[in-house]
C-alpha cells in the first residue's frame, strides 16, 4: 500500500462495500492515506443501508430513510420507496432505533457453548493469533 502515498493525495475518503473490511488493513490504510476508512452495509435487494467507521469499532448505523427490525431469523427493512418490507438473511443485535451490531450470515452461524457466532467471525479471530497463518472449523458430526 505504500505506493498509494506516492500517487494518491487528498483523498477525503476510503470506502469498503464488499465483505467486512480487517481492522489491520483499515488501520493502515488511515495511516497511509492519511484519511479514515468506511464500510458499507447492505444487500442487492436494498442497496446500501448502513455505515460504520471501521476503527471505532464495530457498531452500525443505518442511513437515513430506512428502518430495521430484527427477528429470531432476519431482519426486517422498511426503506422509503418500497412498498413491502425487505426481509435480509443477516443476523443483528439491534443497540438502538439507528445502531447494530452484525453478528453473521444466517448460513454462516453456528452456536457454541449457548451463544451464536459466524464461522467468518471465528475464522478472522483465529488468524489474528500470532504464529497463525490459516485455519478450518470442522463440525462433530452427530451419531445415532
Amino acid at each position: 500500500m505504500y505506493w498509494l502515498r506516492e500517487n494518491w493525495h487528498n483523498i477525503d475518503a476510503v470506502i469498503s462495500a464488499t465483505s467486512l473490511l480487517s481492522n489491520d488493513i483499515a488501520n493502515e490504510a488511515e495511516k497511509i492515506l492519511n484519511t479514515h476508512v468506511f464500510e458499507m452495509y447492505g444487500c442487492s435487494e436494498s442497496g446500501a443501508i448502513a455505515t460504520r467507521q471501521i476503527n471505532k469499532g464495530d457498531k452500525w448505523e443505518l442511513l437515513e430513510d430506512y428502518d430495521i427490525k430484527a427477528n429470531k431469523n432476519n431482519i426486517l427493512l422498511k426503506a422509503v420507496g418500497y412498498k413491502n418490507l425487505i426481509t435480509i438473511s443477516d443476523q443483528i443485535k439491534m443497540i438502538d432505533d439507528r445502531f447494530f451490531y452484525l453478528l453473521g450470515r444466517n448460513s454462516d452461524l453456528v452456536k457454541i457453548g449457548g451463544k451464536r457466532e459466524s464461522l467468518s467471525g471465528l475464522s478472522y479471530k483465529l488468524k489474528k493469533i500470532d504464529g497463525v497463518d490459516d485455519g478450518i472449523f470442522l463440525y462433530p458430526r452427530r451419531y445415532k
